[in-house]
């Protein structure tokens, strides 16, 4: 349930046909009627609860003067891309010849049955629908997408079977590199650090050293001098008393930490709140109810094919 208010739209400086049907449909549906809504991507069955201040407004029309190509030019540009596209039988024939022909290949990874879209283009069902049919090394036809101003023609170099992928895919090897070269840095950085007692004693061994200011177990604290949220820190620094140095560096996402606790304290004005802290329940509910869903649609070996219908 949530209160649907005019000032969520009217500021708007554009509005799709999805969400003007959506808003209508709020604003005109009875109460207490059902509605099924027929979106682009899918259907929403929406149900109007309560009304309150209506009020009259004055909606203002606004000509609009489309810019169109021309035939000609639709021709020329459809002749140009064909012409590439007749010349490209392989990935590197295309890749060498683009910029000839001033294009250029772009390319787009992990694309999965849950996307509505190529390369961020609408209206690529068709491409879409043979990208998933295709075998590796195949090259699609010629296609007209978006608002009919977009050729496009895909290729597809590569397929990855269902489930983990193994540690010697290119993308999972960079991701284990940076995670081992960070895990090398930190025994280094810990080996350099233990023992030592004191701020001094590890500026002398090349820290650096800033003061960083509430850190709590609500978010992950951000540290200034890294760029990076750490929340090993906060664990850490609640279990050290006021005035101790840690007794331990910890290893963060970016960086290894030693320090000392200068002062601890409740915010002010903090009151315990039960209606708060019910909402709060609530949406730690929601968060675990939806991984639980996530959980049965895996289980279940649910195929999203959606792509094929939006």
């Amino acid at each position: 349930k949530i209160w649907f208010t005019g000032q969520q739209y009217e500021q708007a400086t554009t509005m799709n046909e999805d969400n003007r049907q959506f808003i209508n449909a709020i604003m005109n549906g009875a109460v207490n009627n059902i509605q099924n809504l027929a979106l682009s991507q899918g259907n929403v069955i929406l149900q109007v609860l309560d009304k309150k201040a209506m009020k009259t407004k004055t909606t203002a029309a606004i000509i609009k003067k489309t810019i169109d190509f021309s035939k000609d030019t639709r021709s020329a540009a459809f002749n140009k891309f064909s012409e590439y596209v007749a010349g490209g039988r392989t990935l590197a024939d295309l890749e060498k010849n683009a910029a000839k022909f001033g294009y250029k290949v772009q390319e787009n990874k992990n694309i999965t049955t849950a996307e509505h879209y190529l390369a961020g283009i609408h209206g690529t069902r068709e491409a879409l629908k043979w990208l998933f049919e295709a075998k590796e090394g195949d090259i699609s036809q010629l296609y007209e997408c978006g608002d009919n101003d977009h050729f496009m023609v895909v290729v597809l170099t590569k397929i990855h079977p269902q489930g983990y992928r193994p540690w010697d895919d290119a993308e999972v090897k960079d991701i284990l590199k940076r995670e081992v070269i960070k895990d090398k840095k930190a025994e280094m950085f810990i080996a350099k650090l233990k023992g030592i007692g004191s701020i001094a004693a590890a500026q002398s061994k090349g820290a650096k050293i800033s003061e960083v200011k509430q850190i709590t177990f609500a978010s992950p604290v951000f540290v200034q001098a890294t760029g990076a949220a750490e929340p090993a820190l906060s664990g850490a620094v609640a279990a050290t008393a006021i005035g101790k140095f840690s007794k331990n560096p910890v290893k963060g996402n970016a960086g290894v930490y030693v320090f000392q606790v200068v002062n601890k304290a409740m915010r002010t004005g903090v009151q315990y709140n039960e209606a708060k802290q019910m909402q709060m329940c609530m949406q730690q509910n929601m968060q675990a109810a939806s991984g639980f869903m996530q959980d049965l649609v895996l289980n279940a070996k649910v195929v999203d094919n959606r792509y094929l219908f939006f």
